[in-house]
């Protein structure tokens, strides 16, 4: 009997089979992992390269329309490491074009995303006096299960779209923090080390495995192929719930050090 998708609800079997020959000949057409990395690193660039020329403001939500075939394909040979090999370096690239980019011209980046200057701003005044809510763990702690749920249920309701694009914007938020912090430091090395502060790393890539783990039960749900083992979708969910949990208590050792390291780099 075909699984139902949510609820009592699922594809007709019809359909159900096209989608699954489609995701197939999608992941056989995208071959070995450099062709990945290659297509991670233009959907990345490519999107923010537009969107700063032009003052377009779609370039979030192209870059993770451009991000959801990578991850379908990659739920389609049941491979986290072609998802990172795409999606993973799409991100990544992104973060560097971005953080260049508000470092060297921030008054057209800032109009293109005002909440990113007011994140910097209340990041300076964390660096600055140690106070922020959002470094307070009794308000960052609740807000990041309650994401990790959100995440979860978005990824498996739209096959990792909207967790991708609101994870961009997440990032773009540290990316014009760090862009920022560059302009007002001795040091850009120090600056971006520090800035993109290594829990936010672990969360990042915690966030990267659940959704692909997320995205493809959904899909075999959907299309009624099995994708994966059980054994290997526990261990997904143990290794991107432990990388969160590193995202935690990194937070709480290092806040203070990292901190210290960035104010005494202010100019």
């Amino acid at each position: 009997m075909r699984p139902s998708w949510i609820g009592p609800f699922g594809l007709p079997e019809r359909m159900a089979d096209q989608l699954r020959r489609a995701m197939e000949t999608l992941a056989a057409a995208l071959g070995g992992g450099r062709r990945w990395f290659w297509l991670g690193l233009a959907a990345g660039a490519l999107p923010l390269a537009v969107e700063y020329s032009t003052g377009w403001p779609g370039g979030r939500l192209a870059t993770a329309l451009l991000f959801a075939p990578l991850l379908v394909a990659a739920a389609a040979r049941d491979s986290l490491r072609l998802a990172a090999a795409g999606v993973g370096t799409g991100f990544a690239v992104r973060c560097a074009l971005a953080v260049g980019l508000v470092a060297c011209d921030p008054e057209r980046l800032d109009r293109l995303m005002p909440d990113g200057l007011e994140y910097w701003r209340q990041s300076q005044a964390w660096i600055e006096t140690g106070v922020s809510e959002e470094y307070d763990v009794s308000a960052w702690l609740p807000a990041h299960v309650q994401l990790l749920a959100a995440a979860a249920i978005l990824a498996y309701s739209s096959l990792g779209l909207v967790t991708l694009w609101h994870g961009l914007h997440e990032v773009d938020l540290m990316n014009w923090y760090v862009g920022h912090l560059v302009l007002r430091s001795r040091s850009a090395w120090v600056a971006v080390a520090g800035g993109w502060h290594v829990w936010s790393l672990f969360r990042g890539l915690g966030f990267l495995v659940i959704t692909f783990e997320v995205a493809s039960w959904s899909l075999e749900r959907l299309t009624g192929a099995p994708l994966s083992t059980r054994a290997r979708r526990r261990g997904r969910w143990l290794l991107g719930l432990s990388l969160l949990a590193m995202d935690g208590a990194l937070k709480v050792a290092l806040m203070g050090p990292v901190r210290d390291l960035l104010k005494q780099n202010l100019l």
